[in-house]
């Protein structure tokens, strides 16, 4: 499914990963307030982990941009689309969602879902256009 695209296409999907990576990463750590509410309550740390995510985004906005690193940030990004993902079930299932309301909740995690097949559809891409090397 994933190969009907063509590789100009996951080139502008990759472009649009380093340009979303970098603007959220760096509101991560400029206005971490802004995520507080969507840590669950459960869990300690909730600055650093703000922090963390931030600075994990920012990561591996810059990896994607280089050939050597390119393929292992996206297999990163992948799993951060992944470790996310509970944390917008979290938030549905709230009875006031972080995000706003439960039908943007519900978008928030349909777009979740997109985002991991989007990151795996990446990884995909440069794997096979790296072998042809």
């Amino acid at each position: 499914m994933l190969t009907k695209y063509t590789s100009a296409t996951w080139k502008y999907i990759k472009l649009f990963f380093i340009v979303l990576m970098s603007i959220t990463g760096t509101v991560h750590l400029y206005s971490p307030g802004k995520y507080v509410s969507f840590v669950p309550e459960f869990l300690p740390f909730v600055m650093p982990i703000i922090y963390f995510s931030g600075a994990i985004e920012i990561a591996l906005a810059v990896l994607l941009l280089f050939k050597k690193t390119a393929e292992y940030a996206a297999m990163g990004l992948f799993i951060l689309m992944l470790i996310f993902l509970p944390l917008h079930v979290f938030d549905l299932l709230r009875d006031k969602p972080a995000i706003g309301n439960h039908s943007i909740a519900v978008f928030r995690l349909l777009f979740q879902f997109l985002l991991i097949w989007l990151a795996w559809g990446v990884f995909q891409n440069l794997c096979k256009s790296y072998q042809k090397l």
